[in-house]
């Protein structure tokens, strides 16, 4: 019944029904091969991402802010031009502690642990009042430019 709420709201994700449907009616290593074909092309998105990204870092030690846990900043992140990065803020974002979670993962990364600063939410929002961040980055499930409708993961608008 959501997928068909979903669906109805937002006619671009019909691939979610679509998807649910496909799936009933395949075996496991079918969907292991799709799986793995998402995730190629979910890389590929996010190289090209990454890539963007890395032509608006102008000018050295940038200061980034952001608030998700999110495998598309995760990447961007990884793969930026990280001698152009003074600090990566993330908020902690409570209660979830979204951030916490993707700062764990960041600082195993030997290209950018040092530059991580885990923040709290009223820190975060300091930083963006007092000018100290020049980019913000954020991640989202989807999006659709009709009525300015965003869908994420915890169904905000």
């Amino acid at each position: 019944m959501y997928i068909k709420q979903v669906t109805d709201e937002f006619p671009d994700m019909n691939i979610i029904a679509n998807m649910a449907e496909k799936i009933n009616d395949l075996d496991k290593n079918q969907i292991r091969e799709i799986l793995t074909e998402y995730r190629e092309k979910l890389d590929q998105s996010c190289d090209i991402i990454a890539s963007k990204f890395n032509n608006l870092l102008k000018g050295d030690k940038l200061n980034i802010l952001t608030f998700s846990n999110s495998y598309t900043i995760e990447n961007v992140l990884i793969k930026s031009d990280t001698s152009k990065i003074a600090k990566i803020y993330l908020y902690e974002s409570n209660p979830g502690g979204e951030g916490r979670v993707l700062a764990k993962r960041l600082k195993r990364i030997p290209s950018i642990e040092s530059k991580i600063k885990l923040v709290s939410d009223m820190e975060g929002d300091n930083l963006i009042r007092d000018r100290e961040v020049d980019f913000i980055l954020f991640g989202s499930d989807a999006y659709a430019d009709r009525k300015s409708t965003r869908l994420n993961s915890s169904h905000t608008d």
